[in-house]
């Protein structure tokens, strides 16, 4: 069992390594600093999700509605950074969130109905 989280764990603390780098190189102006942080954080939401989807067995909505948040916090990132892109993803990720408690609460009175 433990040989399933091997892998995105890994990759959560490599990249999680190569973020703090990447946030030493941008507070000395380097311009690999950007990209490196940015390439790190999507690594991390990309663990995350990979680690939520086999610890826990969410339902899709579920799912869904948890890429979606983590997604928002990254957009919450890139505003605070004033980095391009930050508005459209927290808008973006607002309305999945908004799909995905339609679609979760849709899925329960389904399943309430046919039981």
């Amino acid at each position: 069992m433990l040989n399933n989280y091997r892998y995105p764990i890994a990759l959560f603390l490599v990249s999680f390594i190569f973020f703090l780098t990447g946030i030493l190189l941008r507070t000395m102006h380097l311009p690999v600093g950007d990209f490196m942080t940015i390439c790190m954080v999507i690594f991390q939401v990309i663990s995350i999700i990979w680690l939520m989807i086999l610890f826990f067995k969410f339902s899709y909505p579920t799912i869904f509605f948890l890429a979606g948040f983590v997604l928002f916090l990254v957009g919450l990132v890139f505003k605070i950074q004033h980095w391009v892109g930050g508005q459209l993803i927290v808008c973006g990720m607002i309305a999945v969130q908004i799909i995905a408690i339609a679609w979760l609460i849709f899925s329960l009175l389904k399943d309430k109905a046919e039981a």
